[in-house]
């Protein structure tokens, strides 16, 4: 197995995929994330051994968290660089995320950067500052129906020269 490139998130159920696949339209040279590889990120961990691997999908499974509701919201970006839909607030998401990255750093060490709840759209090299004005203002009132959150999942990410494949290693229920 040798390393292993992790994250933990939260799937969306294929109705909404369907609905953010949608929004991918208007800007010229964006590179729109694939319906399979829509997720809600929780927490990225990074490249691992196999050994760290298996100290973190033991570690995952004292998470002790009820199912709870989310919708996603207005599409925002970071930068110039990666287009996100954004999430309706909800205590229980940051809650969930707290406990994972608790769970994770029992074993290594991860990224201090605060937590913003997003799902990448799109990631963009070159782009025209209108296109995206005129994007962001056409969604900027973007909301899904709400979903259940039931479970959560561990996650590797292989990076290929088609784009990264993710693969699910562990799933996690909620109760």
């Amino acid at each position: 197995m040798g390393m292993i490139r992790l994250f933990t998130a939260i799937q969306l159920p294929d109705d909404i995929k369907e609905e953010i696949l949608a929004l991918r339209e208007g800007i010229q040279g964006a590179k729109w994330t694939q319906k399979s590889n829509l997720h809600l990120t929780l927490q990225f961990i990074g490249e691992v051994s196999e050994q760290t691997y298996h100290q973190l999908r033991d570690e995952l499974e004292d998470v002790q968290m009820s199912t709870f509701s989310l919708a996603l919201g207005p599409v925002s970006r970071f930068g110039e660089k990666v287009l996100y839909c954004s999430l309706l607030e909800s205590l229980d998401l940051l809650d969930l995320q707290s406990m994972v990255k608790e769970k994770i750093e029992n074993v290594l060490p991860v990224e201090k950067a605060k937590y913003t709840p997003h799902v990448t759209l799109a990631r963009m090299k070159e782009v025209d500052v209108h296109e995206l004005a005129g994007y962001l203002q056409k969604y900027h009132d973007y909301e899904s129906r709400e979903f259940f959150v039931k479970s959560f999942g561990l996650y590797s990410s292989k990076l290929t020269a088609s784009g990264p494949v993710y693969a699910l290693e562990n799933e996690y229920d909620l109760y």
